[in-house]
């Protein structure tokens, strides 16, 4: 092998442990896609979990692993992505049982129902996997003095025995709001 093929397969082999090594041992890795429903159901009974990150999907796939990018609220310049992501991080919820949950938001706590199911609706951008479904009266979409009971459906992405990675009902700009959450 001449001296430049030598160099340039060096850089090649550097460059793929690089990849390879920043792919599987990033700080803060997404966790892997849950086995079944039982897996979260499993995983969320009885925690209280709390939004530590939200975010976007970025461009890039590495090894079947989509890269994330983290909003940071104090250097994001959009006003909607901004808000979006404060009200994403000030979301807790506690699972008290199989069926029964506390949602914390905006200083104030509602009773909720929640079930986990892999059914698909008919909407067209609705990812198919495993949804987590919480149902309260949500004072932010009542009208006058009715109070409307509200479901949100999250895509559970992701899964270890710490944190759980939601993909949000929220999209901005045809991007879906992705958070991550932990006891």
């Amino acid at each position: 092998m001449n001296m430049k093929c030598r160099s340039l397969f060096s850089l090649l082999t550097i460059f793929a442990i690089l990849v390879s090594g920043c792919a599987s041992n990033q700080p803060g890795a997404t966790p892997p896609a849950p086995a079944n429903i039982q897996a979260v159901k499993d995983f969320v009974k009885g925690k209280k979990l709390q939004t530590q990150k939200a975010g976007f999907y970025g461009s890039l796939t590495v090894n079947g692993v989509k890269e994330m990018n983290w909003i940071d609220t104090k250097k994001e310049n959009n006003k909607i992505t901004k808000d979006a992501t404060a009200e994403a991080l000030d979301l807790s919820l506690q699972f008290i049982n199989d069926t029964a949950a506390t949602v914390f938001k905006k200083g104030q706590s509602f009773p909720a129902t929640f079930f986990i199911d892999e059914v698909t609706g008919e909407q067209e951008d609705e990812t198919p996997g495993i949804k987590l479904h919480i149902s309260f009266i949500d004072p932010d979409f009542s009208f006058g003095n009715d109070l409307s009971k509200i479901t949100y459906t999250y895509h559970v992405l992701g899964l270890d025995g710490k944190k759980i990675m939601l993909e949000t009902p929220r999209s901005i700009n045809r991007q879906k709001l992705i958070t991550l959450m932990s006891e």
